[in-house]
């Protein structure tokens, strides 16, 4: 065995291999170094920053960049808005190669005028998980996904970036496709287009992992289906058998959690949010997210088509269609929504909440003010209505045949006429005011008692009341 003395011997020489290691990592200028961001990227080594100084960069060079095997984080001195690629319609900005990582990172750039016809007008990811964060997209254009693509398993992490006027056949802003896991953080969506599906965001066959959180998306629109997010499961295995690989899980789908939608429009189905299943089966969760004014032929926040879906917590209002004011439900549907308020929606020819051959779960629901339409299709193959509460829809309070543990009553919003859906302190919907113990719709007390509406001698007497 060794002496203690050489052992230490060992260990300070591996420190300064180690600080030698982290030492190589260095930091390109563009233009001090290197003229061009392409030349910045090929003189990097692994782990080296290409540090771009202000100004708009065009032509060869500083349009087509690949990143190719080595990792680097290319970035700007000073920010998205002192720094520009402008590709001028002449093709995309940056390419990124299979293999890398989010130590790959792109980072404080506005992206603008990028094209490609297959799509990632801007930036194309092939199965990378880079970070791409702190950039602006203006007008970029690409057949899927104007500014954005990624596919076949990359995992891209896109964080706190602004898509604005971007436009595409599918994915106005970022297409993602062939298991295609994005992570989408903090981002802002705002006038993007498509021609066919997804405003902003198209999304087929998401693998496991997919989401988008803490985001906004205002004013996008589709000439289809999505007019802000479509997710779909349309795409078969690199084999053609119609079967995930085996890193997935078995169910593609994707998260959405505290994101406003907020005056998208689809021609068809899904203002905000289309979802349609094709080849394998999909799974999605819609959590804490506001679904605001969106406009659709039906569904006008949600269309959802053969998937299971499960909505939580989250707030619909004033979003109108001609069916699903709100929410429709395709046929073969597994859909759960809970914990939810729905006020001021409109259906002019059918509820709002509606659809054809389903199974629905609606547990822990206000669906109040509707200004055309009744509150909810009882068609429904296998309709669970439990503890909900329905006040003043225009086409009727029906609680198709389940009254004995739902009410129709004035929820007592603290202020329904501006949008405040949070409770007032005697509202029947907070916990210690009902009979369940529990609460009714997405928010709770917000205000002082209200005027009562209804007597309360007793819950037994207001339920009775209502049957």
């Amino acid at each position: 065995m060794g002496s203690p003395r050489g052992y230490l011997g060992w260990i300070a020489v591996l420190s300064v291999l180690a600080v030698s290691a982290v030492a190589v990592a260095g930091v390109i200028h563009v233009p001090a170094d290197q003229p061009t961001i392409q030349a910045g990227v090929d003189a990097a080594d692994v782990g080296d920053t290409v540090l771009v100084a202000t100004g708009t960069y065009t032509g060869p060079g500083n349009r087509g960049v690949v990143i190719g095997f080595a990792t680097v984080r290319l970035m700007s001195e000073e920010g998205s808005s002192a720094t520009v690629i402008d590709c001028e319609g002449a093709g995309r900005a940056i390419y990124v190669a299979a293999g890398h990582d989010t130590t790959t990172a792109i980072s404080g750039f506005t992206f603008r005028g990028g094209f490609h016809s297959y799509g990632g007008g801007a930036i194309y990811v092939d199965d990378s998980d880079p970070l791409i964060a702190d950039c602006v997209f203006n007008d970029n254009h690409g057949g899927r996904g104007g500014a954005v693509r990624c596919e076949t398993w990359g995992s891209p992490v896109i964080r706190a970036c602004v898509f604005e006027g971007n436009d595409a056949v599918q994915g106005g802003a970022i297409g993602a496709d062939y298991w295609a896991s994005p992570r989408i953080k903090r981002c802002s969506f705002t006038s993007n287009t498509c021609t066919h599906e997804g405003g902003a965001v198209y999304a087929d066959s998401p693998g496991y992992g997919a989401g988008i959180g803490d985001c906004v998306f205002v004013g996008n629109s589709s000439g289809s289906d999505g007019g802000a997010v479509y997710v779909d499961s349309h795409v078969t295995s690199p084999t053609g058998q119609g079967s995930a690989p085996p890193r997935l899980s078995t169910r593609d789908g994707i998260n959405i959690t505290g994101t406003e939608f907020l005056g998208n429009v689809a021609d068809r189905f899904g203002g905000a949010v289309g979802i349609q299943v094709g080849i394998g089966p999909l799974s999605v969760g819609i959590v804490d997210c506001l679904f605001e004014e969106n406009e659709a032929s039906t569904g006008g926040a949600i269309d959802a088509g053969g998937e299971t879906l499960i909505i939580l917590r989250s707030d619909f209002a004033r979003n109108s269609a001609d069916h699903g004011g709100a929410v429709a439900l395709g046929d073969n549907s597994y859909i759960t929504i809970a914990e939810c308020t729905l006020a001021h929606n409109a259906s002019t020819a059918g509820a709002v909440i509606e659809g054809g051959r389903w199974d629905l779960a609606v547990h822990n629901c206000i669906i109040a003010y509707t200004t055309e339409g009744s509150a909810i299709d009882c068609s429904a193959l296998d309709l669970d209505l439990e503890h909900c509460v329905l006040f003043e829809n225009a086409g009727g309070d029906s609680l198709c045949g389940q009254s004995a543990s739902n009410l129709v009553v004035d929820p007592l919003f603290c202020g329904a006429a501006v949008d405040d859906f949070t409770l007032c302190a005697d509202s029947p919907c907070l916990p210690e005011n009902n009979e369940w113990s529990e609460l009714v719709g997405a928010h709770g007390e917000g205000c002082g008692s209200c005027a009562v509406v209804v007597e309360r001698s007793s819950w037994g007497a207001l339920k009775a009341g209502f049957r």
